[in-house]
């Protein structure tokens, strides 16, 4: 009776030990998940409210890498804990009745069973549902069971990362690096699925693009730019002014390569309300200058550090590649920004009702990508999508000639010069007609 009553307890405490060792990792997977969930910024309001465990989680959240870690290792010590007690308790008491190999695999589909619902799927799943509750529940009793493992992770990275040296590299229990491309598609599916505007959507995908283009690739190209001489009279500015009615144009001396600064209609509007004659050296502004190769997002900062609102892009021998405005740099991240005067021109992809869609030559291949969900191609000396027709052609193509992009899609020349190409249809892959 007394050694029955002594198995009977002996296998009630190892079950117990088996089940708190399974709560141990879902506490570990669980509380990893969560903790890592909560974005910084909702982190220091909590902090800031005082919440109960707040600080605790943000002790954790200022080291990822840690809590990775010591969360790794804690779950593969009590799992090989679970598995060792189990293992050597039930196959000793099982298998002298049904076998030692049937009774192992008793054992090994026990395990895994509570270990995979209860160890790892339903608290990650309570992690990932309640991120924020769950971490500040655990993050205090992650943070006191994580000390008997920090002496074991310590051992395991050094000892691991010696053997990889070997290999050229070392041990790192840091998340992993996610692609702008991985970002990019979040942030689309996010828009989709309504849990963030799809607005605001848009203009984080193009600011993560933003990062990535050239000063070539946004400015306004040489022969687009509307310049004034620094000799012009007064007749021949005002007569400009009301002709192009931009707000800022660059003057130059001698040649457009030679650019001298540039001028704003505001002060010539505060010049003339003041009825006075206006010279071209008294407004004249001091140009920037900065190579077609630099960042755009390089430019837009210090755009906004000197406060000005123009800057000359130049190419690798000095001459003027082009001109970058800051209109130019803000419209890459929130699109088109019309002012009245520009209400009325011409929108450079118009999409027609067949799936086509017609396009100005002057239109930036990245622009036609985006609207039309193309793959269209850019090379080194042109960005457009007639630079792209004339590449594909070799020459200055006809009217009425058509082309087809790598990626299948057929351009269709509409209208055309012989210096340049004015128009293109754009016919994407899907619905071309064999």
């Amino acid at each position: 009776m007394n050694s029955l009553k002594a198995e009977g307890a002996d296998i009630l405490a190892v079950i117990l030990i088996v089940l708190g060792l399974v709560l141990l990792h879902g506490l570990w997977a669980g509380g990893e998940v969560a903790i890592l969930a909560v974005g910084r910024a909702r982190l220091r309001e909590l902090t800031e409210e005082e919440r109960r465990g707040a600080r605790s989680l943000a002790r954790l959240r200022d080291v990822p890498e840690r809590v990775v870690a010591w969360s790794r290792t804690a779950t593969i010590a009590v799992t090989v804990a679970a598995g060792a007690l189990a293992g050597s308790y039930f196959v000793r008491e099982l298998g002298p009745t049904i076998g030692t190999a049937p009774a192992l695999l008793v054992v090994i589909a026990a395990s895994t069973f509570l270990f995979v619902v209860f160890g790892a799927l339903v608290p990650i799943a309570l992690g990932v549902r309640g991120s924020e509750r769950w971490a500040l529940w655990t993050a205090g009793l992650f943070r006191f069971l994580s000390l008997p493992f920090r002496p074991l992770v310590w051992i395991a990275r050094a000892s691991s990362s010696a053997i990889l040296t070997l290999f050229g590299g070392e041990t790192s229990f840091s998340e992993a690096r996610i692609a702008p491309e991985e970002i990019q598609e979040e942030l689309e599916e996010a828009a989709r699925a309504g849990v963030i505007d799809p607005n605001a959507g848009r203009i984080a995908a193009r600011a993560l693009e933003f990062g990535e283009l050239l000063v070539a690739e946004v400015m306004i190209p040489r022969n687009r730019v509307i310049a004034v001489p620094r000799d012009v009279t007064q007749e021949e500015l005002r007569r400009t002014l009301l002709e192009e009615r931009h707000t800022r144009m660059p003057i130059f001396e001698g040649t457009i390569d030679n650019v001298v600064g540039y001028l704003s209609i505001k002060d010539v509007l505060l010049f003339a309300w003041e009825s006075q004659v206006v010279v071209v050296d008294d407004l004249v502004r001091p140009a920037y200058f900065v190579p077609e190769t630099m960042h755009a997002v390089s430019l837009l900062r210090e755009m906004q550090l000197r406060r000005i609102s123009l800057a000359i892009a130049v190419e690798e021998s000095g001459g003027m590649a082009g001109i970058v405005t800051i209109e130019d740099l803000v419209e890459e991240l929130v699109g088109e920004i019309f002012s009245e005067e520009e209400a009325q021109v011409p929108e450079t992809i118009h999409v027609e009702a067949n799936h086509t869609a017609l396009v100005l030559g002057i239109a930036p291949i990245r622009d036609v990508n985006r609207e039309l969900d193309l793959d269209l191609p850019e090379g080194d000396g042109w960005s457009t999508i007639a630079g792209l027709c004339i590449d594909l052609a070799g020459r200055i193509p006809g009217k009425g000639e058509r082309y087809v992009a790598p990626d299948g899609t057929v351009l269709e020349i509409c209208e055309a010069t012989p210096r340049r190409v004015r128009t293109v249809r754009v016919h994407p892959a899907e619905h071309v007609r064999p």
